[in-house]
């Protein structure tokens, strides 16, 4: 099955549930792992642009993955995924809407994390990052180099060897914001 084709029965409402185990060595005793077990179930929201609604995580789950579609990478998904030992606090906020003619970026600060985008302006030209404050802090964080597009869509943090990476920005470039990078860290429970 093609990537799109997978992420069509995603959104279409079907679900892949995926366990993920963490390898590696186990802390001696007397140390800290720092590691999350992480419960990848993924969850394709449906896509938004400008004439649609925002889309958000439900529950206690970050963002891993993004897709779009159209011309443009008008029309914009969002990939859900469970994260054990996750969260929620009361505060959320949103970036400022950005796009390639302005600061171009959006990225949560302290220890929020993205968990929804809204799109205005033709071809979701602008786009504001919801936010949610969590009880994770983010490490090792760092910009993705790959651009997406609708042309090589979608992007999921995992597929550039970073399993256990979230998304917390987004910058964009070319016309209506169309070519996306990501703002992707580690986290870990805040001290």
């Amino acid at each position: 099955m093609s990537s799109r084709s997978f992420l069509s029965a995603a959104v279409l409402g079907l679900s892949l549930f995926v366990s993920v185990v963490g390898c590696g060595e186990e802390p001696s005793a007397g140390e800290e792992s720092d590691f999350l077990g992480q419960s990848e179930s993924p969850l394709w929201t449906a896509f938004t642009s400008e004439e649609s609604p925002p889309v958000s995580c439900i529950g206690a789950r970050l963002v891993a993955g993004v897709a779009c579609t159209g011309r443009f990478c008008d029309n914009v998904a969002i990939d859900c995924v469970a994260l054990s030992g996750l969260v929620l606090r009361s505060s959320s906020s949103s970036t400022p809407f950005f796009s390639e003619e302005g600061t171009h970026e959006g990225v949560c600060s302290g220890n929020e994390w993205m968990v929804g985008l809204q799109c205005h302006g033709d071809f979701c030209d602008n786009i504001s990052l919801r936010c949610q404050d969590t009880n994770m802090r983010p490490v090792d964080c760092m910009w993705t180099t790959n651009q997406m597009s609708e042309e090589n869509s979608p992007f999921q943090v995992g597929s550039i060897g970073r399993p256990g990476f979230f998304i917390r920005g987004m910058r964009c470039f070319g016309s209506n914001c169309d070519n996306k990078t990501f703002n992707i860290c580690r986290p870990v429970v805040a001290g």
